[in-house]
C-alpha cells in the first residue's frame, strides 16, 4: 500500500496565534518529508508566509459558526478531497469540525486537534465542542487537555495522542545576540537600559490577565525593574482599558504597553523574568516554552498546562491564581538570584524544552500518527 500522505489541514483563519503557527509548521514539515500538504481557511495575514513555503492555500468560510455555512462547507470540502486526492483531513478548530467530519466520513482518515479543553454551559455548546472528538484520531496538545476532554466528551483514551506544540530552537536558544542588534531594538522600542526587565507576553485581552497583574506592579516594593506588555493589540477596547488602568494606578514609571513587536527573540533575550498571567487555564502556553528555550526564568499561574511546562521548576514559580503576595515573592526571588544560579536554571530550562517541546518532535510524532492511520 502507498502510504504517501496527501494532507488537508482545516482551520478558521490564518492570522496570529499558536493554532495557526502549528498548522504552518506541520504543513511545511510534512511537505519537506516528500508529501502533499494543503491548508484550507478563511484567509489571513499568514497566507503569504504559507504560500512562500510552497504550501497551497484554499480560501473557504470555515471560520463561520452559521449552521447553513457549516452545512455548505461539507460539499466544498468533499470536492477538495476528490480533486486533490486527499487521504487525511486534519481539523484544528471547533467551527469547521462538523463540516470536516461529514465530508471525510467513510471516504478518508480524519484527525483533529483540541488546542484547549473548551468550556460549555449548555448542551448545544457541548455538542459543538464535541465535533473534534468524532475524528479517527484526536491530538491533545497537553496532558491537561487530554484529561479534560476525556472527562467532558467521553472520548476513549486510546483514541487520543498527546503531542505538545513545538518551539523552534533555531530561533529561541541560548546563543548571544549581536550587541548592535540589541541596541537598535532598544532604541526602536525605547526600552530602558538601567533596570531589570519583566516581560509579560500575550495578546492584549482580558483572559491573558494584564490588568490583574497591575495589582502586583502596584504593590511590589522595589524600583529596579520595568514591565513591558507585549502582544497582539487588535482588541482596541481592552488595550485602551489597560492603558487607562496603568494611568489610574500611577504606574507609568513601572510599565508600558509595547503591543506587537517584530522580534520576540530579542525581547526575550533582554528580559530578566517572563510572566504568564492567564486568568483561564491554557491548553499549552507557547510563551512559557519559548522563554524557557531562551533560558529565561518564568513565573506562571498554576493551572492548565503550565505545571507540565514548568515541571523542572521550584513550586515557588507556580503561583495560585492571582495570589499577589506569592507573585511578588517569586519576582523578588528571581531578581535576587545569584548569576551562577541563573545560568544553571537557563541551561536546565533549555534542555527541558529540547527534550519535550521542539518543532522537530511535534512534526515527527504527527507524521507517525498520519502514517499509522494510512496502514
Amino acid at each position: 500500500m502507498n502510504n504517501s500522505i496527501r494532507l488537508l489541514q482545516v482551520l478558521p483563519t490564518l492570522n496570529s496565534g499558536g493554532l495557526e503557527r502549528g498548522a504552518i509548521d506541520i504543513a511545511e514539515g510534512i511537505s519537506k518529508l516528500g508529501n502533499i500538504s494543503l491548508v484550507a481557511s478563511n484567509g489571513g495575514r499568514l497566507v503569504n508566509q504559507l504560500e512562500q513555503k510552497g504550501i497551497k492555500h484554499l480560501k473557504i468560510p470555515v471560520h463561520s459558526k452559521n449552521p447553513f455555512t457549516i452545512y455548505k462547507n461539507i460539499s466544498v470540502l468533499k470536492k477538495i478531497i476528490a480533486n486533490e486526492k486527499i487521504n487525511i483531513i486534519h481539523t484544528r478548530s471547533r467551527a469547521p469540525a462538523w463540516s470536516s467530519y461529514f465530508a471525510s466520513k467513510k471516504l478518508i482518515r480524519s484527525v483533529s486537534t483540541y488546542h484547549n479543553a473548551y468550556n460549555y454551559n449548555n448542551n448545544f455548546k457541548k455538542i459543538y465542542n464535541a465535533g473534534l472528538g468524532k475524528m479517527d484520531k484526536v491530538i491533545a496538545i497537553s496532558n491537561f487537555v487530554k484529561n479534560k476532554i476525556i472527562k467532558s466528551y467521553n472520548i476513549p483514551e486510546n483514541k487520543i495522542d498527546v503531542i505538545y506544540r513545538g518551539i523552534d530552537q533555531k530561533i529561541f536558544n541560548l546563543e548571544e545576540i549581536n550587541r548592535d542588534i540589541i541596541q537598535s531594538f532598544k532604541q526602536k522600542y525605547k526600552i530602558v537600559s538601567d533596570k531589570n526587565i519583566v516581560l509579560f507576553p500575550g495578546r492584549l485581552t482580558s483572559w491573558k490577565g494584564q490588568i490583574e497583574f497591575l495589582e502586583v506592579l502596584k504593590k511590589i516594593e522595589r524600583n529596579d525593574f520595568f514591565c513591558y506588555f507585549v502582544g497582539d493589540n487588535k482588541n482596541t477596547s481592552y488595550s485602551q482599558k489597560l492603558f487607562k488602568s496603568i494611568k489610574n494606578y500611577n504606574l507609568e514609571n513601572k510599565c508600558k504597553i509595547l503591543g506587537n513587536i517584530d522580534d520576540m527573540k530579542v525581547m526575550y533575550s533582554i528580559s530578566n523574568i517572563v510572566v504568564n498571567g492567564s486568568q483561564y487555564p491554557e491548553g499549552f502556553g507557547r510563551v512559557i516554552a519559548e522563554a524557557m528555550s531562551m533560558g529565561k526564568p518564568v513565573i506562571a499561574y498554576n493551572h492548565g498546562a503550565a505545571p507540565e511546562l514548568l515541571e523542572i521548576y521550584n513550586d515557588k514559580f507556580k503561583i495560585p491564581l492571582n495570589d499577589c503576595p506569592k507573585m511578588i515573592e517569586s519576582i523578588n526571588e528571581i531578581l535576587n538570584m545569584p548569576e551562577d544560579s541563573k545560568k544553571e536554571l537557563a541551561l536546565k530550562s533549555y534542555e527541558f524544552v529540547k527534550k519535550n517541546f521542539t518543532i522537530e518532535d511535534m512534526i515527527s510524532k504527527t507524521f507517525n500518527l498520519y502514517q499509522n492511520l494510512l496502514k
